[in-house]
């Protein structure tokens, strides 16, 4: 796995491409000079954490047979005031909709976080990480919060 960065106009800017030519748009906060004009560093670890949790999740409803029809992420991080600033807490939650039953979803996410999804336990030395969900479940109609 290889990413390349490549400068752009601003101080900051940066592109990161991937093995197959998609990129991402990276730039740095005001307070050191950027313009803000793109991801930063640190909120690319927690889209990657929402997204390979996510990913995770789907995979493991799909060997057992069962989709969502949506799922939302919204990821929460607090960073230490120490230098270099790590994550001290991240909190993932999960908006999900589909006829899956709440025990299946429950041990999913739980074998995502706790087990499966690198980038969580990358984090964990420095981070507690912690997650909720809410599930629409659509054929009862109903709403299912932890």
């Amino acid at each position: 796995m290889e990413i390349h960065l490549k400068k752009q106009k601003g101080d900051f800017q940066f592109k990161a491409y991937n093995a197959n030519a998609y990129c991402l748009d990276l730039d740095a906060s005001i307070n050191i000079g950027g313009e803000e004009k793109g991801f930063r560093p640190m909120e690319l670890v927690l889209a990657a954490l929402g997204s390979c949790s996510s990913f995770d999740l789907i995979h493991i409803l799909k060997k057992q047979k069962l989709d969502l029809s949506d799922c939302k992420v919204r990821v929460n991080g607090k960073r230490s005031d120490a230098t270099p600033s790590v994550f001290e807490k991240v909190h993932i939650h999960f908006d999900l909709q589909g006829d899956i039953p709440e025990n299946k979803i429950k041990r999913a996410l739980a074998l995502s976080i706790e087990k499966y999804c690198s980038v969580a336990h990358i984090l964990q030395p420095t981070a507690e990480v912690s997650y909720s969900y809410e599930l629409i479940n659509q054929t009862e109609c109903t709403i299912i919060r932890d």
